[in-house]
């Protein structure tokens, strides 16, 4: 079965083949489900702990990756969102090793690992490209490391453009109805959502 298509999926398609894994390996039951999603949170750990490692002692390290898997919250209505986690955590990862070693391929990883946060959750992936290219601009700035022009340029469009052609490829087709269902980020899909403009405006308030 084809997410979207097939059945009713208002995130991205990825983690659905995740999980699908394991129950062609475990069987098709809530155990399959569990180890998947434990397998996630302590990639989740791990990757917090090897981030924070390259800037602080290994045992400062360790408390705070024992404290994130301790307090990690639980979103118990979904198992796609630990996913998420996993991908946003394996992000900062890549940004620490930038901050200590200015080498390109830590930036790929970085995209690579946006990349599929995107087709785990979309407005999760456009956010955090947004903030890894700020973050990423920053640390080359205040390091005067060699420009990147070459490397951001050419990925920050592709990859969103890759992103919403497997979107649009797995969309095609169903009714603008479902497809409001299944990607449920217009103000009114959701009676709790705001629109980005009044977003923007209480961001701003905040600030002030």
């Amino acid at each position: 079965a084809v997410p979207y298509q097939d059945y009713y999926w208002p995130y991205g398609p990825l983690m659905p083949y995740y999980y699908s894994l394991f129950f062609k390996w475990l069987g098709v039951n809530i155990p399959s489900v569990l180890v998947a999603k434990m397998l996630l949170n302590l990639l989740s750990g791990a990757f917090v702990y090897l981030g924070l490692a390259t800037l602080i002692r290994p045992f400062a390290a360790w408390v705070a990756a024992v404290w994130f898997m301790t307090f990690n919250p639980d979103f118990f209505f979904t198992y796609n969102h630990a996913g998420g986690v996993t991908m946003l955590t394996a992000t900062g990862y890549c940004l620490f090793l930038y901050l200590q070693s200015p080498r390109a391929r830590y930036l790929y990883w970085g995209f690579f690992c946006i990349f599929a946060l995107s087709l785990i959750k979309i407005n999760f992936g456009i956010a955090t490209l947004f903030a890894f290219l700020i973050s990423a601009w920053a640390m080359d700035r205040l390091e005067k490391n060699p420009p990147r022009t070459r490397l951001y340029l050419p990925l920050a469009p592709a990859m969103p453009a890759v992103v919403i052609t497997i979107y649009w490829f797995l969309l095609n087709g169903l009714t603008v109805a479902e497809i409001r269902q299944c990607m449920p980020y217009l103000v009114g899909n959701q009676p709790h959502n705001t629109s980005l403009w009044q977003g923007v405006c209480l961001f701003i308030k905040a600030l002030a």
